[in-house]
């Protein structure tokens, strides 16, 4: 049940996440028409900062003695 909650977790900060660099248009520091290059690190990006925050989120509920 566990491995279930975090996955949904992870999944929203995803999307949370990628939503948001979207907006700080990290394009700018790639040349024109490196379309793939931008578009993985999006990817990555939203990868590490969705792991990120879902981490501390697991961690502050586990300390706070939440039972999931």
């Amino acid at each position: 049940m566990e491995a279930i909650i975090y996955s949904l977790v992870f999944v929203f900060f995803l999307g949370l996440s990628f939503f948001i660099l979207r907006a700080v248009r990290i394009e700018r520091a790639f040349e024109q028409n490196h379309v793939f290059e931008i578009r993985a690190a999006y990817l990555i990006l939203s990868i590490i900062s969705a792991f990120l925050m879902c981490e501390f989120i697991w961690k502050l509920l586990t300390l706070s003695g939440v039972n999931l």
